[in-house]
């Protein structure tokens, strides 16, 4: 009819290689190598019908429509040379065709899922895999779920999640309270609240780890308000320190008071002379006061009251009280009354303090010599001679004992200090004992024992000294040990030590004397036993060869041998214990030589020793484990 459209649609199968199903239903296939899907010609009064009408056809919008014209239509005049248009068309999806292709190009994924938090609500999302990949493992995933440590957990549901694996979140349980799952401080406090300690622990999945500011909360929630190290929270925090134990805070601790104390008013080193000389070498000793005199009802001692602490305060904020200073006591004496905080003196004569007591002793004055005119002198007071101390003649002072010239070849036993002005000419006979302090000039051909410190100006000379202190070369012209030996329990300080031409020089120090001498004894009794036996040996050996196995002085002979080599052994086993004993001493002792140490000089400190074999100068000897160092004097 004229002016009626009309549409003829002619169906062409065109394919290149082989196809695959695209859309089901759609009746269309996809050429998946590169070829045209379906092409149909279209017949339709216009071009622009033509396509409309193929796109309906195709079953797809027009924009996928590729179309040729194969005839232009024309409408031509009143009918007449009218002409429809004609095309071939075909469905093209290029985006299509290029996800396709990109998912190709992916190749095997296995299938994901994930989970995401709202609220207290758990959600899972799960995507099937591609290519070749395998599916999500339900017990992995259900897995992961428990991480978070939820409330409750649907199982069944993340079976099915995974199973559809549409990739849309999905409610499969629910978490506890926000704060249980956030990071936490586990916090202690001494007993003493003086120190605050803590641990960060980590956040639980989904939950927030404790920042700076959550540490200080929890604290003052806790009371903890002093002492706070900020800096070291702060360094925990942002180095995300976790399970580490750390110290949060930290009191103040009281300051005890000042203990009491002990004033001594009188004089206690009055007898330790200074040995510096003038400008002409010489000491003055004339106008040396050596006796510190008292009288009865004088005040030796006071006792200065202790004073009150300062305050503490714990991590709490509390104060905590300071302990009030420790009183000070009279210290024990003789001859002396007690009076509150005060000691007097009970008598008129001589006080000292020797090992912690305070001593007055009533004195006696010897005018001149120490000789026959006199006699021997035993007093249990002090003891003052102004003159010498002949050859053979003996004193005993249980108090001190001041000689203000010199003392020969005497015995001479002082429970309190020696002061000897002149010095000690002992002649190889003086034996000179003292529970003090010995101070004198010099000493030669001497055996010498001193309880306390031993100071000496010029020379010991040849001479035996054990000392339980220390051992000072004072200020003179030589303060020299030359020859003999000396045993000191604590430190020397001298000039000289070791002499050319003299018999060797021998200087130990660290040891207690005691120590040393029981050594020494031990040593000489066992050369005698063994002497003593090797003897009997020869002896029964003699009787034997002379006599035969009958003779009944064999019995006696082996069984005195028995009985020494059984001390002998015992002796052997103690003086392992004192060498043992030795060999731990001696660690802080020092031996200071000011100028010259002489070669063939001993040495020795606690166990160890050495013989100088060259001239030492300004040196300091020390104990360094089993070896002895030698290093400047300062």
């Amino acid at each position: 009819m004229p002016g009626r459209s009309f549409i003829r649609v002619h169906r062409l199968e065109k394919t290149v290689g082989p196809r695959k199903k695209f859309f089901e239903g759609a009746g269309m296939e996809e050429q998946r190598s590169g070829g045209r899907e379906k092409e149909i010609e279209v017949e339709a009064q216009t071009v622009e019908l033509a396509v409309a009408r193929a796109a309906e056809k195709l079953g797809c919008p027009r924009r996928h429509v590729r179309y040729k014209i194969l005839r232009e239509g024309r409408t031509g005049l009143l009918g007449l040379g009218r002409q429809p248009a004609l095309i071939r068309a075909w469905f093209h999806d290029s985006a299509g065709r290029q996800v396709d292709r990109l998912i190709r190009d992916l190749g095997d994924i296995d299938g994901q899922y994930t989970f995401t938090i709202e609220g207290r609500e758990l959600l899972l999302e799960v995507h099937p895999p591609l290519g070749k990949g395998k599916p999500a493992d339900p017990d992995v995933v259900i897995g992961a779920g428990k991480d978070f440590e939820p409330e409750i957990l649907d199982e069944e549901k993340i079976r099915e999640v995974v199973g559809t694996a549409a990739g849309v979140p999905v409610v499969v349980g629910r978490l506890r309270r926000a704060g249980e799952r956030d990071g936490s401080l586990l916090l202690s406090v001494s007993e003493d609240g003086m120190r605050a300690e803590g641990v960060l622990l980590p956040a639980k999945r989904g939950g927030k780890d404790l920042d700076v500011d959550g540490v200080l909360r929890l604290l003052e929630k806790e009371g903890i308000r002093f002492g706070i190290d900020l800096g070291r929270i702060q360094k925990v925090v942002f180095e995300r320190a976790f399970n580490t134990n750390f110290i949060i805070a930290e009191g103040r601790p009281p300051v005890p008071g000042r203990d009491g104390e002990i004033e001594y008013l009188f004089e206690r080193n009055r007898h330790r002379i200074d040995f510096e000389e003038d400008e002409k070498g010489r000491v003055d000793y004339r106008e040396l006061d050596l006796i510190e005199s008292v009288t009865a009802g004088q005040e030796l001692v006071r006792l200065i009251p202790p004073e009150d602490g300062t305050p503490g305060k714990n991590v709490f904020g509390e104060d905590v009280p300071a302990p009030r200073g420790t009183p000070a006591e009279l210290p024990p004496g003789e001859q002396v009354i007690r009076a509150g905080d005060v000691l007097r003196a009970g008598i008129d004569g001589h006080v000292i303090e020797r090992n912690g007591r305070v001593i007055v002793s009533p004195i006696v004055q010897i005018k001149g010599d120490v000789n026959y005119e006199t006699g021997n002198i035993d007093f249990e007071g002090t003891v003052s001679v102004e003159g010498v101390i002949e050859d053979t003649f003996s004193v005993r002072a249980g108090g001190s004992l001041f000689v203000k010239k010199s003392i020969g070849k005497c015995r001479v036993d002082v429970g309190g200090n020696l002061v000897v002005i002149g010095g000690i000419l002992g002649r190889y006979e003086a034996e000179i004992t003292v529970g003090g302090d010995l101070v004198a000039l010099f000493i030669e051909n001497s055996r010498v024992t001193v309880g306390g410190d031993l100071r000496v100006g010029e020379v010991i000379l040849h001479s035996t000294i054990f000392v339980d202190g220390g051992l000072e070369m004072a200020g003179g012209a030589r303060g020299a040990l030359i020859g003999g030996e000396a045993v000191v329990g604590g430190n020397v300080d001298l000039l000289t030590v070791g002499g050319e031409g003299t018999s060797r020089t021998i200087l130990r120090a660290g040891a207690p004397p005691a120590l040393v001498r029981r050594e020494m004894e031990i040593d000489a009794r066992l050369k005698e036993l063994i002497d003593k036996r090797e003897r009997l040996i020869k002896t029964r050996k003699a009787v034997q060869r002379e006599a035969g196995l009958g003779d009944p002085r064999l019995k006696k002979l082996e069984l005195a041998s028995g009985q020494l080599k059984a001390e002998i052994n015992n002796l052997r086993e103690e003086l392992k214990i004192v060498r043992n004993t030795i060999a731990q001493t001696g660690e802080k002792t020092t031996i200071g030589v000011r100028d010259i140490a002489v070669p063939g000089t001993r040495i020795q400190i606690g166990s160890a020793s050495m013989v100088l074999k060259t001239v030492v100068r300004y040196a300091r000897f020390r104990r360094v484990g089993n070896e002895i160092t030698i290093g400047s004097y300062n």
